[in-house]
């Protein structure tokens, strides 16, 4: 019997957290940051037009696919950070062994040195 070896995922990391509004003392929306509450290891995927619509709906607001280690810790509710850039989630797909998931990404703004989000 012949083992499969694991695909190692070395595009880069990703950090996945939630979004927290900040006020002033007088309640006023200030701004938004970005709460990291975990990181993972991705490789980027070509995006194939026919068979991703079906998951995604409108092809045309994905910027990106990746693909990252099946992990229950994320879900589409979490905003993406790669490279100083923030994306919204816009699917999720594992595949049929899990042990991948294919994030479709979507670009919502830049994070700032102090993990501030400029929305574009």
């Amino acid at each position: 019997m012949v083992n499969k070896m694991e695909e190692l995922l070395k595009d880069g990391r990703l950090f996945f957290g939630e979004i927290k509004t900040e006020r002033d003392a007088h309640r006023k929306v200030t701004g938004e940051r970005f709460i990291r509450t975990g990181n993972l290891f991705f490789n980027y995927v070509s995006i194939n037009q026919r068979f991703d619509e079906y998951h995604v709906g409108h092809i045309s607001e994905v910027l990106m696919k990746v693909k990252v280690y099946f992990t229950k810790d994320i879900h589409t509710s979490h905003k993406v950070e790669i490279e100083q850039t923030m994306y919204e989630i816009l699917t999720m797909d594992p595949d049929r062994d899990r042990k991948y998931i294919y994030l479709f990404l979507k670009k919502v703004g830049e994070l700032d040195a102090n993990d501030r989000i400029e929305s574009n």
